[in-house]
């Protein structure tokens, strides 16, 4: 049984994040340096004890009550598994400052 957890990406899983935009190039396919700007989340797919990055999201509060999603890839394989609505669902609720 697998699960998915959500967190927020830091600079050592930007090579991860362009092994995932590459895999997905109907997501926007963006120079690494320019999610330094943006919040990021990673999906982390767990499946027994192996941990393998799944999806990436980057958006951006525009304001108190509104957020943008930017670019949202999940790797091709790990698609209708709910990684895309995990990353979502994480993105609101941190938007919502919950």
């Amino acid at each position: 049984m697998s699960s998915i957890a959500v967190r927020s990406a830091a600079e050592r899983d930007f090579p991860a994040i362009a092994r995932i935009q590459l895999t997905s190039p109907e997501a926007a396919q963006w120079p690494l340096g320019d999610y330094s700007g943006f919040e990021v989340l990673l999906a982390l797919l767990h499946e027994g004890r192996t941990e393998v990055p799944a999806g990436f999201c980057a958006w951006r509060q525009t304001s108190l009550d509104e957020a943008e999603l930017l670019n949202l890839a999940v790797v091709p394989e790990f698609r209708r598994r709910g990684v895309a609505s995990a990353l979502l669902n994480a993105l609101i609720q941190i938007a919502k400052g919950t």
